[in-house]
């Protein structure tokens, strides 16, 4: 498969911030941005329907806990879950 070349100007604040970008990706700019262009992104509609589910999935741990243990875990594993879909 022949490769292709393509060619982009940006200004110099953006250069420097793609390369340090790039650097603390360890990678390379040219590799940075393949994987910026390439890899799957969510769009803002999808997250913020992530979220919602995320939130209606608390009131229903907040209604129906038995006990403390039993509310503090579910809220525990709720909020690791909601950190997990933000990406942090």
């Amino acid at each position: 498969m022949k490769e292709k070349k393509l060619t982009v100007r940006v200004t110099q604040q953006e250069y420097d911030q793609i390369l340090k970008q790039a650097e603390a990706s360890n990678l390379s700019v040219n590799r940075y941005l393949i994987q910026c262009a390439i890899r799957p992104h969510y769009s803002n509609e999808k997250r913020l329907s992530e979220l919602m589910k995320q939130l209606c999935i608390l009131q229903n741990h907040l209604q129906t806990a038995n006990t403390d243990q039993e509310l503090w875990k579910a809220v525990r594993n709720w909020r690791l879950e909601t950190l997990r879909l933000m990406g942090v």
